[in-house]
């Protein structure tokens, strides 16, 4: 009986087969390899960096905005809802560029920000008393 081998004795087809089966691991290895990305995944991350540096930026200026522009009601409202619905309020009361703020990152970080001055200044009141 004639069994031919997948490696055959031909040197130059197994060469061949080994350097197409390298290839073939490089790129699906090669793809998956720490620090190698497409375009477009390096584009989304650079857009996410740039996202977080903006909110960073703008909550310090739209914490300064509400505790300045609030009406004692409106400080009612946003002390009386839970913590995941004071972006809202916030939203409500301080204008970006003469619109409502849209973007759930920035509400939060804004909120995060007025709630720290708030507990800032109520343990300076407590220092006073």
């Amino acid at each position: 009986m004639n069994k031919t081998s997948f490696w055959n004795e031909d040197k130059t087809s197994g060469a061949l087969w080994g350097a197409g089966l390298v290839a073939a691991a490089l790129l699906i290895g090669g793809s998956f390899w720490p620090g190698w990305q497409l375009n477009s995944t390096a584009a989304k991350m650079a857009n996410e960096r740039a996202e977080t540096a903006v909110v960073k930026v703008l909550a310090p200026i739209c914490a300064d905005n509400f505790l300045r522009s609030a009406s004692t009601e409106q400080m009612a409202a946003y002390a009386a809802k839970q913590n995941y619905n004071r972006g809202d309020d916030i939203a409500k009361v301080v204008k970006l560029d003469g619109k409502e703020i849209s973007d759930y990152s920035l509400k939060s970080a804004c909120d995060g920000e007025v709630q720290k001055r708030l507990e800032a200044d109520k343990a300076k009141q407590a220092q006073k008393n």
